[in-house]
């Protein structure tokens, strides 16, 4: 984990997330929380390994909901982004959207600050355009 790794920059995480794919810290079909402090600087990041590739929008709310809970009554969660680790082309797709928008909900449902989803393939890490959000 970079030590002072400021969440809401785009370009910090960028290299972040190309540096762990580099070193295949970041397997394929994988779903990645970085955990941010009270400013928004990264303190954690957690793994979800064998994510199927294409479950319901439903499922994939759920998931991060209850992931973002657990993850909430353990350590005190000031702010989370996203990364989703996958195989194939680094087009976007509906799938891709999917997990942004179950990744929104979540941290809506949560009061937790959002600093967006990231989509990393062997080719290409970008982030995916959409909504961020601040908890209250």
């Amino acid at each position: 984990m970079t030590i002072n790794l400021y969440l809401p920059s785009t370009d910090d995480v960028r290299a972040h997330l190309g540096a762990a794919r580099r070193a295949g810290v970041l397997p394929e079909r994988s779903l990645h929380f970085l955990v941010g402090d009270f400013h928004n600087f990264a303190k954690m990041g957690i793994f979800v390994d064998d994510v199927p590739p294409d479950p319901p929008l439903t499922e994939r709310v759920r998931v991060l909901q209850n992931s973002l809970t657990v993850l909430s009554e353990a350590v005190v969660v000031h702010s989370v982004l996203l990364a989703i680790s996958r195989p194939g082309a680094a087009e976007v797709t509906s799938g891709d959207l999917d997990w942004r928008d179950a990744f929104s909900t979540a941290t809506a449902a949560a009061d937790i600050t959002n600093h967006g989803v990231y989509l990393v393939t062997a080719a290409h890490v970008g982030r995916l355009g959409g909504p961020t959000s601040m908890a209250a």
